[in-house]
């Protein structure tokens, strides 16, 4: 009976290692990096044949409905243009806007501090600063690199 048990125990653990191992592994693995920047800059547009071939041949469409499709195909991406810099232009203006709250918190905070306290609370603002740099990256790849925010915003 203790053989039974003792076998079960060892199977049990097993298969306990086996999942924890391939969790930490996943993990690991999975993890994103980093380093690794998205920027949508250096993008090249498509090549000029997908803009040139017939827009969805299984509709079979006249040279009449060709031209207005492409012209509404057009006008739909320069929507899109329009949309994506507005929308590129309000996240700097709300980045400027935060800033300026969080530059004038850390103004009012250094000034209830004696020194000691200041130097602390001071490197724990550069080392938040250096976590959002390194997250923003990943949160918005698509800002500017000259218009992410700057050092002494937190």
């Amino acid at each position: 009976m203790k053989d039974r048990l003792r076998a079960l125990a060892v199977l049990v653990a097993v298969f306990l290692v086996g999942i924890i191992i391939g969790a930490a592994g996943s993990f690991f693995w999975l993890k994103p990096s980093t380093d690794a920047v998205r920027t949508f800059d250096d993008v090249p547009p498509p090549p000029k044949t997908e803009m040139t071939r017939p827009p969805f041949p299984e509709l079979n469409l006249t040279e009449e409905q060709k031209k207005q499709f492409e012209g509404i195909m057009a006008e739909t991406r320069k929507k899109f243009e329009e949309t994506e810099a507005l929308k590129r232009d309000q996240m700097i203006d709300l980045d400027k806007r935060r800033d300026v709250i969080l530059t004038e918190h850390n103004r009012k905070v250094g000034a209830i501090l004696d020194e000691d306290q200041k130097m602390k609370f001071d490197s724990f603002v550069s080392k938040w600063n250096e976590w959002l740099d390194r997250a923003s990256r990943r949160i918005r790849p698509e800002q500017p690199r000259e218009n992410r925010r700057k050092p002494g915003r937190m």
